[in-house]
């Protein structure tokens, strides 16, 4: 007898995913329809496969049920056919009676035969039927792979190059767009690694974006050491990120010593407007080309905060070297 029940078996193990990716990562104008073509084929997966389901459970309830009426019309076909032998023997007896009730038995039983075999035909014919649909809807099944398999090539096509951006020409809004976009395709295993791909490049993102960010903030040796141990953790970063994070890194490393150099020119400075002889212009200029002064702009040179600090501050002495500015008393810390 035939049996399916291995393929429905197979078939209802596998995933589908429909529809084509045509959005670039800076445009989503044709996401709506792609969204609504892929949750039409994603019901239409799970019809198919609630469909084939019940196929599997019906052909199997079929078949068992041409096995009883298999054997029970080989019963009674037994029965008639002795039923028959008998009639035979007693034709010449003239035993009416009993001649009439085997006669009748042997209708009887031939009649069953035929009734189960029609019931037989009926349902090898359903049998047929359903074989036929199975079919067609594994057909449609094997579409919707195809489909799926062309949904991952163009959403790492639409996608993928994003992600091994260096992290300084990422957003972290784009990165969560794409994940967002990408969740609607999740099943399809190509898309879900790229989106474990999408995660990890999240989550080393913030760590570079807050090493920018202590770069960009009055010195904290906490925050700094933070960051530095943040920048180590980051893993499955390609070449050119991992140029970028040794770069902040090595600033990292380097604002304490760069701070104190500020910090102590700064102290040069203010002692020299101790002095009591008022401080002037004329004093300010000599001072700018002190050793200690140059050697306070070469260190705040590659620190952001501090590179900007230095600004405002020789612009606020330019501009009244006798009063304390607002910046020199952050950068002291008063």
């Amino acid at each position: 007898m035939y049996r399916i029940k291995h393929v429905c078996i197979s078939l209802l193990f596998a995933t589908t995913l429909p529809t084509t990716v045509n959005a670039q990562t800076d445009a989503t104008s044709n996401e709506p329809d792609i969204t609504a073509l892929f949750e039409k084929e994603t019901a239409r997966k799970i019809e198919l496969e609630e469909k084939m389901d019940r196929v599997a459970s019906r052909l199997e309830a079929l078949e068992d049920r041409l096995d009883e009426i298999a054997a029970d019309s080989a019963q009674a076909g037994k029965k008639a056919a002795s039923a028959e032998k008998k009639i035979k023997k007693l034709k010449g007896k003239r035993e009416y009676l009993r001649l009439k009730e085997l006669v009748e038995k042997r209708d009887s039983l031939l009649a069953a035969v035929k009734a189960k075999t029609q019931v037989a035909d009926k349902i090898l014919c359903e049998i047929q039927a359903l074989d036929k649909d199975l079919a067609a809807s594994s057909e449609r099944m094997e579409e919707l792979e195809t489909v799926k398999e062309n949904v991952g090539k163009n959403v790492l096509a639409d996608y993928g190059a994003y992600p091994h951006k260096p992290f300084s020409e990422m957003d972290l809004q784009e990165l969560e767009r794409i994940m967002t976009a990408c969740s609607r395709y999740a099943d399809n295993k190509d898309v879900k690694a790229f989106m474990e791909d999408v995660e990890l490049t999240m989550e080393n993102k913030r760590a570079y974006d807050n090493a920018t960010d202590v770069l960009q903030n009055r010195f904290d040796i906490h925050a700094v050491n933070t960051a530095i141990n943040r920048l180590k953790a980051m893993k499955g970063c390609n070449e050119t990120q991992r140029a970028e994070i040794a770069n902040v890194a090595e600033k990292l490393g380097q604002y304490e010593g760069c701070f104190n150099a500020v910090r102590d020119a700064l102290k040069y400075f203010n002692e020299n407007k101790r002095s009591g002889k008022g401080y002037t212009k004329f004093d300010w200029n000599i001072d700018r080309e002190s050793e200690a002064m140059k050697k306070a702009k070469v260190a705040a040179e590659p620190i952001p905060y501090l590179k900007e600090a230095w600004k405002q501050f020789v612009k606020a002495m330019d501009q009244a070297p006798d009063v304390h500015s607002d910046i020199e008393q952050e950068l002291l810390g008063k």
